[in-house]
């Protein structure tokens, strides 16, 4: 029977294209809900797992805002009246950014644990700095910009730990024409595994870590190999030292499904101290020369969070920023001849790490 025209059993075909849309909308939030949907229920293992010939392609970016302050200096035990010392506001801008492919490997000879073979494939930096000398007399508001890559780029190495916890690193292919001296000072840690919990953990559950894991993509295979140009490329730190301590508390935030597997979501926060210490020279000094010492050190507030594939062991991604301050003291070298002196610069930092 034909349905009558305003009776209630009469099927309006305008709303047709609505209701399908309604239908289409539950099922599909429905079936995604399947997909993204936070599993509670048993404990869960996260260990760093890669099995031999896991390939990983990681992309590393830092990016750090530096702005200094206040600035006292100390000559022959007696502090410089702030009258006669510049006004002088520094700011600093870097980016660093490193591509490579690591690729897993069986255990041998030195390298045990779990060795890659990692080949560099993108690396560089950038570094700007502006001064504003506050009208001081003699000085002149400045800016330059500074760039740099790596002799590593393009080369891949072997590099993993041997039995003793030592850090092991050799080319991938022998070439009498490669500096081993490239090698030095390299890590194979990239991973931030030991973030991670020494014991099953339930969804909500919280634990502590040492935050000077982070170092390992702050600065992304260590002691990486730069090669300076610009306008002012030959102040830059030669052989830097870095420590790094502080401590993390972190929480197992949901588990959801992605892609390559089950992706455990872990939010973290806590402190980091950076302490760096270089060579130096009082070269802009007016009133002292010779070489000094740099101490720079930064205690910094951290918060982010990460993506670790439960099923393949490895870190999925990571992003977090530090936002803290701390001062440069730059001391004249013991060994040098006059009267003894030390600046103390106090400054701001801001820094943006993104792990892909």
């Amino acid at each position: 029977m034909e349905p009558e025209v305003g009776s209630t059993n009469a099927v309006n075909p305008f709303l047709l294209p609505t209701a399908m849309h309604h239908l289409l909308v539950t099922a599909a939030a429905a079936s995604l809900a399947l997909i993204v949907a936070p599993r509670t229920s048993d404990p869960l293992t996260l260990e760093f797992t890669p099995e031999a010939g896991t390939r990983i392609e990681r992309s590393v970016t830092v990016e750090s805002s530096v702005v200094s302050g206040d600035l006292t200096v100390v000559m022959g035990g007696q502090e410089v009246p702030k009258m006669y010392l510049p006004d002088i506001t520094l700011e600093i801008e870097t980016a660093l950014s490193v591509k490579l492919v690591d690729r897993f490997i069986e255990p041998a000879g030195e390298l045990k644990g779990r060795p890659r073979v990692r080949e560099i494939t993108d690396a560089g930096q950038t570094v700007h700095v502006a001064m504003d000398a506050g009208g001081y007399q003699g000085m002149e508001d400045t800016e330059s910009s500074m760039d740099a890559s790596s002799p590593l780029e393009g080369s891949a190495f072997r590099i993993g730990v041997d039995a003793d916890g030592e850090v092991v690193a050799a080319w991938a292919e022998s070439d009498d024409d490669q500096d081993n001296g490239l090698l030095d000072g390299l890590r194979p840690g990239l991973d931030l595994a030991a973030l991670l919990p020494s014991d099953p953990v339930k969804v909500g559950a919280t634990w502590d870590a040492k935050a000077a894991v982070l170092a390992e993509v702050l600065r992304p295979s260590g002691d990486l190999a730069w090669e300076w140009s610009g306008d002012d490329s030959g102040s830059m730190p030669v052989d830097p030292a870095f420590e790094y301590s502080g401590e993390l508390e972190l929480r197992l935030v949901e588990l959801v499904g992605g892609d390559a597997g089950d992706l455990a979501r872990i939010e973290f926060t806590g402190a980091l101290t950076e302490v760096e210490t270089s060579a130096s020279d009082l070269e802009h000094v007016p009133v002292a020369d010779g070489t000094a010492t740099d101490v720079r050190t930064t205690r910094h507030d951290v918060e982010g969070e990460l993506l670790w594939n439960v099923e393949l062991g490895v870190l999925h991604s990571a992003e977090f920023t530090m936002k803290g301050e701390g001062d440069q003291v730059t001391t004249r070298d013991p060994d040098q001849p006059g009267a003894t002196y030390e600046s103390t610069m106090v400054h701001t930092s801001e820094i943006a790490v993104r792990v892909e």
